[in-house]
Protein backbone atom coordinates (compact mmCIF):
# COMPACT_ATOMS: atom_id res chain seq x y z
CA UNK A 1 0.00 0.00 0.00
CA UNK A 2 2.57 2.66 0.93
CA UNK A 3 5.37 1.18 -0.72
CA UNK A 4 5.50 2.56 -3.51
CA UNK A 5 5.29 5.85 -1.88
CA UNK A 6 9.06 5.00 0.09
CA UNK A 7 10.90 5.24 -2.84
CA UNK A 8 14.62 5.96 -2.49
CA UNK A 9 14.54 9.30 -4.46
CA UNK A 10 11.23 10.43 -2.36
CA UNK A 11 13.18 9.61 0.65
CA UNK A 12 16.19 11.06 -0.33
CA UNK A 13 13.79 14.24 -1.12
CA UNK A 14 12.67 14.07 2.38
CA UNK A 15 16.08 14.87 3.96
CA UNK A 16 15.72 18.58 4.74
CA UNK A 17 12.07 18.13 5.74
CA UNK A 18 13.07 15.11 8.40
CA UNK A 19 16.12 17.28 9.78
CA UNK A 20 13.76 19.67 10.76
CA UNK A 21 10.88 18.39 11.70
CA UNK A 22 13.97 16.35 14.43
CA UNK A 23 15.55 19.85 15.37
CA UNK A 24 11.93 21.35 15.93
CA UNK A 25 10.75 18.37 18.48
CA UNK A 26 14.25 18.45 20.07
CA UNK A 27 13.90 22.22 20.73
CA UNK A 28 10.41 22.00 22.23
CA UNK A 29 11.59 19.15 24.77
CA UNK A 30 14.36 21.23 25.53
CA UNK A 31 12.37 24.35 25.91
CA UNK A 32 9.41 22.95 27.77
CA UNK A 33 11.62 22.40 30.95
CA UNK A 34 15.03 23.88 30.57
CA UNK A 35 16.58 20.32 30.98
CA UNK A 36 15.43 20.42 34.70
CA UNK A 37 13.45 17.87 34.48
CA UNK A 38 13.52 14.07 32.99
CA UNK A 39 12.02 14.00 29.62
CA UNK A 40 9.72 10.94 28.08
CA UNK A 41 11.88 10.64 25.24
CA UNK A 42 8.91 8.10 23.46
CA UNK A 43 6.36 10.30 24.03
CA UNK A 44 7.71 13.53 23.00
CA UNK A 45 9.81 12.17 20.14
CA UNK A 46 9.94 8.76 19.08
CA UNK A 47 6.21 8.47 18.52
CA UNK A 48 5.35 12.13 16.76
CA UNK A 49 8.61 11.65 14.71
CA UNK A 50 7.46 9.18 12.02
CA UNK A 51 3.73 10.52 12.18
CA UNK A 52 4.98 14.18 11.94
CA UNK A 53 7.42 13.33 8.96
CA UNK A 54 4.90 10.81 7.00
CA UNK A 55 2.25 13.40 6.94
CA UNK A 56 3.41 16.31 7.55
CA UNK A 57 5.56 16.91 4.53
CA UNK A 58 3.01 15.06 2.61
CA UNK A 59 1.15 17.83 3.12
CA UNK A 60 3.96 20.41 2.78
CA UNK A 61 4.34 18.94 -0.63
CA UNK A 62 0.15 19.87 -1.74
CA UNK A 63 -1.42 17.48 -0.47
CA UNK A 64 -2.03 13.43 0.40
CA UNK A 65 -0.06 11.19 -1.99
Amino acid sequence: MVESWFTPAKIKSMGPYIDKTVNDLLDRMKSRNSGKEPVDLVEEFALPVPSYVRFGWSWARGGWR
